[in-house]
């Protein structure tokens, strides 16, 4: 068996549990909207192209960002706010070769 790893855009991956009751679980499934991340580091997850093969997640790859709100505080400066956006998921897979 051979360690294969690469990253993936979170909108190609489906949980495990869906990807193992086929085609049609994957294309109607959604992320739940109040979760703001469903994937998390050492989820089982498929790729919707390939639903038969189990990943694991490595890592999400997060990407920080600060901006400025446009409101200004006591001081006279601008408040400033974090915003995480999920840059990618490192996955994590064996395969025979």
């Amino acid at each position: 068996m051979k360690f294969f790893e690469t990253t993936f855009h979170s909108k190609e991956l489906v949980p495990w549990e869906v990807a193992k009751l086929g085609r049609d679980s994957i294309r109607q499934w959604v992320p739940d909207p109040n979760a703001k991340y469903w994937i998390t580091d050492g989820l089982e997850i498929a790729h919707r192209d390939n639903p038969t093969l189990k990943l694991w997640v490595t890592r999400v790859l997060l990407r920080s960002k600060d901006i400025k709100t446009g409101v200004k505080d006591n001081k006279g400066e601008f408040i400033v706010e974090t915003r995480t956006k999920i840059e990618g998921v490192l996955v994590h897979w064996w395969q025979e070769v």
